[in-house]
């Protein structure tokens, strides 16, 4: 795994799924001697802030993505969870330009 993880999961060759076998390869990782060892959440491409986010909640992974994805601070994206959890539930493409739209209008997303 020479890509983090969250890096994979942007690009698609990695799914939410994935996260905790992320973590298990930091836990088996054999570092080079003399190397400083990195933290976790570092391992997994995270900054402190969003690791702390999905820690005790794994599925909180598609706020952060989305944060990502679309340059935004995780802040809005906490803000906003109930209205971001409608967008894992959308039906269609159509449904999630619709809500997506929406977001913006309310300056959730810019």
């Amino acid at each position: 795994m020479s890509e983090t993880y969250i890096d994979a999961l942007l690009a698609g060759s990695a799914t939410m799924d994935d996260f905790r076998a992320y973590v298990e390869a930091w836990h088996r990782a054999d570092f080079p001697e003399g190397q400083a060892v990195p933290e976790v959440y570092e391992f997994l491409g995270l900054t402190w802030d969003e690791y702390r986010f999905v820690a005790l909640d794994e599925t909180r992974l598609r706020y952060v993505a989305a944060a990502r994805r679309h340059n935004q601070p995780l802040d809005a994206f906490e803000q906003s969870a109930g209205q971001l959890a409608l967008a894992a539930r959308a039906g269609d493409s159509r449904e999630l330009s619709e809500l997506v739209a929406y977001l913006v209008d309310q300056g959730v997303l810019e």
